[in-house]
């Protein structure tokens, strides 16, 4: 095994939690399909939470801001939970709560995307920290892009809160 250079992430949305996570999504340029990468290794040792890196639309607050909450949802109810994953994902729910409607009305609004990048962050940590990844993989297995990420995970949410409770 080759050690991998420092890797830093700067997140350009403020929704899947990307700068903490093992994962990786290539997609063939070609075909348009997506394939996931997970190892340990392509955990970003820094992320750098800078709200002028994400785009002031309204309507992207709302799409990402709903996949951070599913991401942190999943976590909780997780089968590999811990006191620390909980917190974050606690965290990050109260984040989303504060400051999405915000986010949503006023894109330009620096506080409440900055929250918005910390919920996403918080959410991150606590789904990859909990091993679940169910609902964010759903578009990794190789289809052709036809729907944003964050539209499916928020439309398989309620089956898998049936399937984990």
């Amino acid at each position: 095994h080759k050690k991998l250079p420092l890797l830093i992430a700067v997140p350009t949305t403020a929704g899947t939690g990307s700068e903490t996570t093992l994962a990786a999504v290539i997609v063939d340029a070609e075909t348009r399909h997506k394939y996931a990468i997970n190892d340990f290794p392509l955990i970003p040792r820094y992320a750098v939470l800078d709200q002028g890196h994400i785009k002031p639309s309204t309507i992207h607050h709302a799409t990402t801001g709903m996949d951070a909450l599913t991401h942190a949802v999943e976590a909780y109810i997780g089968n590999s939970t811990t006191p620390g994953t909980r917190k974050n994902a606690r965290d990050a729910v109260q984040l989303i709560f504060e400051n999405l409607d915000t986010a949503y009305t006023d894109g330009s609004n620096k506080e409440a995307r900055r929250n918005m990048l910390r919920a996403s962050y918080f959410a991150g940590c606590a789904f990859t920290k909990s091993y679940v990844l169910c609902t964010c993989s759903c578009p990794f297995s190789g289809r052709t892009i036809t729907m944003f990420h964050m539209d499916l995970p928020m439309s398989v949410l309620p089956s898998l809160l049936f399937w984990n409770a």
